[in-house]
């Protein structure tokens, strides 16, 4: 037989001592008395729990944690009735250019940008675009709208 055969059934046979459970392996002691040593086996592992991520804080000082994604739609929550202002430039002293309704979906341009006491996100209303504020340190005045 060629030489290729006998090595590929070394390989295999090697394949299956390597895969075969394994319960208990011995030792011989001082005087030559084999003593069974078991193996840990996977139940016997100990499960370290991993240290959880630290939670996501504010981009911007008085803030709440920004909620908005980048290159997703918006909404105009409900919890207040008044439509959220969309600005020329982010800032509440720039003119308004645009009114989003409750509910009103937009998608988010850019952003955060910190002026005042808000984070300021780039959006695409209706073809318009302008900068909103997603909240304040009490609520969030729009909230990330997924498919789903």
């Amino acid at each position: 037989m060629p030489k290729a055969f006998y090595r590929k059934w070394i390989f295999v046979l090697l394949l299956l001592a390597a895969c075969a459970p394994r319960a208990t392996v011995t030792r011989e002691t001082a005087n030559d008395t084999p003593v069974p040593t078991s193996i840990p086996t996977a139940a016997e592992t100990p499960f370290i729990m991993p240290t959880p991520p630290p939670l996501p804080t504010s981009l911007c000082n008085g803030t709440s944690r920004q909620q908005l994604i980048l290159q997703e739609r918006g909404v105009v929550l409900p919890d207040d009735p008044r439509p959220v202002n969309m600005r020329r430039e982010p800032g509440t002293d720039s003119p308004v250019v645009e009114r989003i309704p409750v509910r009103g979906l937009f998608y988010v341009l850019e952003g955060p940008i910190c002026e005042g006491d808000y984070a300021w996100f780039k959006v695409d209303y209706q073809g318009i675009e302008g900068w909103i504020a997603e909240g304040d340190q009490t609520s969030y005045y729009v909230a990330p709208y997924l498919p789903g």
